[in-house]
């Protein structure tokens, strides 16, 4: 894949444009971010582009105080196609990759006069095809992992909780911090899945020691904040491994290896079976979209 790039365009009639050269590119107010767009209705950290050799994945920080549009809609998590335009606040933002453009032209000149495929799109399908099935049926005589084997993990442990603070006093405060600590990494859940993670031990950690300190109420809030991110998350890397299964069964090798690598990210604290068949999975759908690249 060529180096992609963003085009931002203000209302004022600034432009300028930024390479996404890396695979966590942030875009918000703060001067830390690779694209700065200092405007009040941005947030520091707004919105996470990471590049993907089929488009980019896009994810809108918890709480940004403005809807990040596409096609009319606002988007929350969402793989969008290259040549995509998103507004923030009357922000534009265009996701180019010249690789992806002088494929579709590239395809274009290629196609026959009345319309038919040349024999030789026809040929690269059809080896695309054979080597898909060659790394999804395990071409290395037998030993290689279609999709991984058994169930998931489970992502978390027990919520339930000890609080080891001595008295009520320090129990309230370090409830306090854990239920401020949980709150700042639930809000940068979109941006890095093991925020979300850690977030739901602090909520559980919150919990227990506002229950030393005999605040109920807000031990209840804790323990509620904790097992709805908890849920919110198992559901997603369901939704994760549908996709998945689906992108293997369809052939569409591109989106196989997003969803590979985000459910990797969701798992990145667990071990087994399961984690290493999506770890040689991952590896085996890569090597096949950057032959399929290559051959561009």
């Amino acid at each position: 894949m060529a180096t992609p790039f963003v085009e931002i365009f203000t209302p004022d009639g600034l432009q300028w444009t930024v390479e996404l050269t890396s695979e966590r590119v942030l875009v918000g107010s703060s001067p830390s971010c690779q694209v700065v767009i200092e405007r009040a209705e941005v947030a520091r950290e707004h919105v996470l582009l990471s590049p993907r050799p089929d488009g980019c994945y896009v994810a809108i920080a918890r709480g940004a105080p403005t809807p990040v549009m596409f096609n009319g809609v606002p988007i929350e998590r969402s793989v969008v196609p290259w040549g995509a335009e998103l507004y923030i606040a009357g922000v534009r933002l265009t996701l180019k990759d010249a690789g992806a453009v002088n494929v579709n032209a590239s395809a274009k000149s290629a196609d026959s006069k009345d319309g038919k495929p040349s024999p030789v799109i026809l040929g690269a399908a059809v080896v695309g095809v054979a080597v898909l099935g060659y790394i999804m049926l395990g071409g290395d005589g037998g030993t290689g992992v279609a999709k991984p084997r058994g169930e998931p993990p489970a992502m978390f442990e027990s919520l339930e909780r000890t609080c080891q603070a001595p008295d009520g006093d320090r129990a309230l405060a370090q409830a306090t911090e854990f239920a401020r600590q949980a709150t700042a990494k639930a809000e940068r859940m979109p941006f890095r899945s093991q925020d979300g993670i850690e977030a739901v031990g602090l909520f559980a950690n919150a919990a227990a020691c506002f229950r030393l300190a005999g605040d109920n109420e807000r031990a209840q809030r804790a323990m509620t904040s904790g097992t709805q991110l908890k849920e919110r998350l198992e559901r997603e890397l369901l939704n994760h491994r549908f996709r998945l299964e689906r992108a293997i069964e369809q052939e569409r090798p591109s989106d196989a290896v997003v969803e590979v690598r985000l459910m990797l990210n969701l798992l990145q604290h667990r071990q087994g079976e399961y984690v290493t068949g999506l770890n040689n999975l991952e590896r085996r759908l890569a090597l096949q979209v950057d032959r399929a690249q290559a051959r561009r």
